[in-house]
């Protein structure tokens, strides 16, 4: 038998991470069920804790908000990543549905530059709603990282907090403030 096994300080993290995240999605206990047993039988069989940790990863490849990225780690702790999924869920109907129509005849994929009408594609709401998520994201990650750092380079932070409506509320380094 091949040894696929995680060492104890990085098999904890990974199930610290986990608890954290089920702790702010009370309404994932279902699959806090199966993950706590896997877990369970990765701290019963140490050799075998990569194949219990890929089991996990599965378990959350449909979840929409995972806390299980790809790529690069996040420098969002597992409750901040949880609000922020939610909120680009949010801003992505809130595009398709309610700012779309208002633009659609219009709005451009690459702006005045050029590009296609977002209504001439297939499926153009979604297109447009992806489209402008994307960009928030972008943004939003790009400001939470310059504050994570205290990269006083950057124009705008953001500290992953919200306002009473629920929009980011994003400061200016000059000590401005755009929500």
């Amino acid at each position: 038998m091949s040894d696929t096994s995680i060492d104890d300080n990085k098999w904890e993290s990974k199930k610290a991470d986990l608890e954290e995240w089920f702790s702010v999605n009370p309404d994932q206990s279902d699959l806090a069920v199966m993950v706590r047993s896997m877990f369970g039988l990765g701290d019963a069989n140490p050799k075998t804790r990569q194949r219990y940790w890929n089991s996990i990863v599965g378990v959350f490849t449909d979840v929409d908000n995972s806390p299980i990225g790809q790529g690069r780690k996040s420098l969002m702790d597992i409750a901040t990543k949880s609000d922020f999924d939610r909120y680009l869920t949010d801003i992505f109907y809130e595009n398709a549905l309610l700012v779309y129509p208002l633009i659609r005849a219009t709005v451009r994929t690459h702006g005045k530059s050029g590009g296609v009408f977002y209504y001439e594609m297939d499926d153009s709401a979604v297109a447009y709603a992806t489209d402008a998520t994307a960009k928030e994201r972008l943004f939003l990650n790009s400001a939470f990282n310059a504050s994570a750092k205290g990269d006083v380079s950057k124009k705008y932070h953001w500290d992953g907090s919200y306002d009473d409506e629920g929009y980011p509320v994003v400061s200016r380094i000059d000590g401005g403030s755009e929500d």
